[in-house]
């Protein structure tokens, strides 16, 4: 058995949002984020209810093509993402949800990045922890604006999605 550590790239952002987990935890779906994400495109490939749940499976093209699959599903409190991109490397995104007092929500969204081969470490390599954050900064704005006024931001963030 060979065995082989790979580049491996962690971000993590916390943020809080004026709504419930309840109300909040729904909208982290690849079929909900139509709502509140403008440049969101995703091709749903199996989900037995329509919207997230264990074993949901989508893509993206966003960046490349993308394979994600729902691999835990706890509502209100626990979505996590397995990703596998054409770039090279996959990537394990956790978002996790809590009471943050006031009926507000505590986010925290955890993107771990493994590289599988060369290609995958060259584009670990080019990943920007400002750019990363900038992105979930945009992200909170779309989604902060979303619950407050119940429609979607339009046209103004710089930053291209590439989902929750």
């Amino acid at each position: 058995m060979h065995r082989r550590q790979s580049g491996h790239v962690a971000f993590i952002h916390d943020s809080v949002m004026p709504a419930s987990p309840e109300e909040v935890f729904p909208l982290l779906c690849p079929v909900r984020e139509y709502e509140w994400i403008e440049s969101w495109r995703c091709d749903l490939v199996y989900s037995e209810s329509g919207v997230a749940e264990e074993g949901c499976v989508f893509t993206t093209d966003k960046d490349g093509h993308a394979t994600w699959v729902v691999t835990r599903y706890e509502p209100p409190a626990r979505i996590e993402f397995s990703v596998v991109a054409d770039a090279g490397y996959v990537v394990r995104l956790k978002i996790t949800v809590a009471g943050g007092g006031e009926g507000g929500s505590r986010l925290r969204w955890e993107r771990i990045y493994t590289a599988l081969n060369r290609k995958g470490e060259r584009a670990l390599a080019r990943m920007n922890a400002d750019e990363a954050e900038a992105h979930m900064v945009d992200l909170d704005k779309r989604l902060l604006h979303f619950l407050t006024t119940g429609e979607m931001l339009r046209g103004t963030g710089h930053h291209e999605h590439r989902g929750s």
